[in-house]
């Protein structure tokens, strides 16, 4: 087997372990028995309380940890790159067209509108990314300032941290929903003394 195709072959299967990784995390343990929510509570004066179910913050640092190895592009256990390998190694067609077709609703979901602020809209995916790069994967200094901008914003930022959860659980259920089918594969390769 040459080496390229040897790279395939482990990328996938470092993808499909980290699917296993994120299946196995406390974020996915509390999303599975909570309902992720924000909502406000208006006393009859002038207060309000913000009402929030989200995972801990470490739970959510360790998950985005995790999740930003499949959403980078350039990363080889990103999902279009696994899309590219399973392509590449003959995986089964109907697999590689669910999987294609998700990851274009995936996309389509991230760069649909999360919520417009000051009349700016905000996609899922510049949410991802102000958060992931402005606060918990980097500290890029332009995300930082709207990161910090955003944090300034209390009621707000609660609301977009929820819409962060949301887009973080539909990338896991896209990945969860892969997990079996692409184990199945990697057995078949086996099998076929494609790879030892």
């Amino acid at each position: 087997m040459d080496k390229e195709t040897e790279n395939k072959i482990e990328s996938i299967q470092l993808f499909h372990e980290k699917i296993g990784e994120l299946k196995n995390s406390s974020y996915t343990k509390f999303v599975s028995q909570n309902k992720i929510r924000a909502s406000i509570r208006y006393n009859f004066v002038d207060k309000f309380e913000i009402i929030k179910n989200h995972p801990d913050e470490e739970a959510i640092k360790s998950l985005v940890l995790t999740i930003r190895l499949f959403i980078q592009k350039k990363d080889r256990i990103s999902i279009g790159n696994i899309l590219s390998y399973m392509k590449d190694l003959d995986f089964d067609n109907e697999l590689i067209e669910k999987y294609e077709r998700g990851f274009e609703n995936l996309n389509a979901f991230l760069d649909s509108t999360s919520v417009i602020y000051n009349n700016e809209v905000i996609t899922y995916r510049k949410i991802i990314d102000v958060f992931f790069y402005g606060y918990f994967a980097h500290v890029d200094k332009d995300k930082y300032k709207i990161y910090k901008k955003w944090l300034n914003d209390y009621s707000g930022f609660e609301f977009r941290k929820t819409s962060l959860l949301g887009a973080l659980n539909n990338i896991v259920r896209f990945l969860l929903f892969f997990e079996n089918a692409i184990s199945l594969e990697l057995n078949k390769l086996k099998e076929n003394d494609f790879y030892k």
